[in-house]
């Protein structure tokens, strides 16, 4: 089967990001508006490759040097919280589960990066279930997978406002948790 980005011509990925991405697969990639900045849907992570300077040499110049991605990012699809695609500002945000500030991007309407996070970002949710004893006592149980090994693991994401040491939201915690795991076999 032909994949639908590959079928369409899409330009290769330049050398700078490939460096970062290394042996993953890239199922889609886009430059940020206005900044230069790269994107890019690994099978197993998400990329972002920082513009190059300006004046640097490029993929294409005589000696072939590739942007420096020192400043470039991987980030394990299992990290993102939540994302979301504003179509009026071609705006892609995401939020992390670790406690990394929210980020977003500008990416042309006609990217496949956003269709494509999604996909990767549900293909880490196992089982998921709300605990919700009332306002700022809610959080969020999930059994995930971590795409580069396969391994399944737990998170529990609190909802803003709700205190971690609350004992009954604790309780109600370790209840889902407990249920979660047995439904797939976690010890």
């Amino acid at each position: 089967m032909k994949l639908p980005w590959r079928a369409r011509g899409t330009e290769p990925l330049p050398d700078g990001a490939r460096a970062l991405v290394g042996t993953d697969r890239v199922l889609a990639w886009s430059r940020e508006e206005p900044t230069g900045r790269i994107l890019v849907v690994g099978e197993q992570a998400l990329y972002a490759v920082p513009a190059p300077a300006a004046g640097a040499p490029s993929a294409g110049d005589a000696e072939g040097a590739a942007p420096p991605v020192e400043d470039g990012w991987v980030r394990a699809w299992h990290l993102v919280d939540a994302g979301s695609w504003d179509r009026e500002t071609s705006s892609l945000r995401v939020s992390w589960v670790d406690g990394h500030p929210p980020q977003s991007w500008r990416l042309p309407l006609d990217s496949l990066v956003p269709e494509l996070f999604r996909a990767r970002v549900q293909a880490t949710v196992v089982l998921a279930e709300q605990v919700d004893l009332g306002p700022a006592r809610r959080a969020k149980v999930v059994i995930r997978k971590d795409l580069r090994d396969q391994s399944l693991f737990t998170q529990v994401v609190l909802a803003r406002g709700s205190e971690p040491t609350d004992p009954d939201l604790r309780q109600a915690i370790t209840v889902a948790l407990a249920r979660l795991k047995e439904q797939v076999g976690l010890a």
